[in-house]
């Protein structure tokens, strides 16, 4: 009888070993727990008091089985666009010389234009050099609009190193990396590439979506202002041109934070001949370049408008803010 009670008792005590067992775990792993929670809400509030954001690290919910991989934290600022620190009257500039040029290729044809050479641009090798290709084009010629036959070129050059002893020249010989292109314009004649039109000199057609952030591109205004559009308004009519303005329909948004209208922003405009807001989900650009083609129009704007190849011949005239006043360059494509 008292083996079979002790035996018993022993069955019994197994039975429960594993159960007291995991009891402990399972209270150590809760003091654990409550001791780490503890530990990073004093972090936290340390952290709040001296001003900082806290530094203790998140343990992640995700249980270590998981073959989902953790999602990327987001940044919590956003990159800052570099901006040219250039005056805005070079910035212009160098868009109205170097933008004109629409092609640089290798060859000595452009397929659909009829070229006329007008010269040889050359640059030093290095970074950006076709841009600077352009930029030496434009700037030297000004019915430039494309380059060809560009090539790499290396060779030695003789120069003049000094005087010797004797008085005579001591020459020297370094070795010279350039890059060369033939600036031409271009003048299209196939039949898919429609010819610039005959331009009027008594109406042109004004970008006001572009016109109306000159002064914070200028630096001297924090908010787009329908200033520069009256000033460019004002000179042209002092001169006998008028002036049609176009906007896209985010153009109020911009000035006043709600939607304005042709009637709302042509009563803002007394000197404007006309006034047109494209409808929601329209490019103003390209009703720019369908109007501007159809009447002849040159584009008072600083938007070469390279999404819409029919602009590529188009005039368009740049400006900046200069002093209190607005100066215009002159027209080009």
């Amino acid at each position: 009888m008292t083996d079979l009670f002790v035996q018993d008792v022993f069955l019994q005590e197994l039975v429960l070993a594993p159960a007291v067992l995991l009891a402990v775990l399972l209270a150590a792993a809760y003091v654990f727990a409550r001791a780490r929670d503890k530990r990073l809400a004093r972090a936290q509030q340390q952290a709040a008091e001296d001003g900082l954001t806290s530094t203790a690290p998140r343990f992640s919910r995700r249980p270590p089985f998981s073959r989902a991989p953790a999602q990327a934290a987001k940044p919590t600022t956003k990159p800052i666009a570099r901006r040219d620190p250039r005056p805005q009257r070079e910035r212009v500039l160098d868009l109205h010389q170097r933008g004109a040029i629409f092609a640089l290729t290798d060859g000595a044809r452009i397929d659909g234009y009829q070229l006329t050479p007008l010269g040889e641009v050359r640059v030093d090798a290095g970074p950006n050099y076709e841009t600077r290709l352009k930029r030496a084009a434009g700037g030297r010629f000004a019915d430039a609009n494309a380059l060809t036959s560009l090539r790499e070129v290396r060779q030695e050059q003789r120069y003049l190193a000094g005087t010797g002893r004797d008085g005579k020249p001591i020459f020297k010989t370094r070795l010279a990396h350039e890059w060369r292109a033939m600036a031409v314009q271009a003048v299209p004649v196939g039949p898919d590439l429609a010819a610039p039109p005959t331009y009027r000199d008594d109406i042109v057609l004004i970008d006001g979506s572009n016109l109306i952030h000159w002064e914070v591109d200028a630096g001297r205004a924090r908010a787009p202002s329908l200033r520069p559009v009256t000033q460019v308004i004002a000179a042209l009519k002092a001169k006998g041109v008028a002036a049609g303005v176009v906007f896209d329909a985010t153009a109020g948004h911009a000035l006043e934070g709600r939607f304005l209208g042709h009637d709302d922003l042509a009563n803002r405009l007394p000197g404007a001949a006309d006034v047109l807001v494209v409808d929601r989900g329209t490019q103003a650009d390209w009703v720019l370049v369908d109007m501007a083609r159809a009447e002849g129009l040159v584009i008072i704007s600083n938007d070469h408008f390279r999404d819409a190849p029919s602009a590529r011949h188009l005039l368009k005239q740049k400006g900046f803010v200069a002093g209190a006043e607005i100066e215009l360059l002159p027209p080009r494509a």
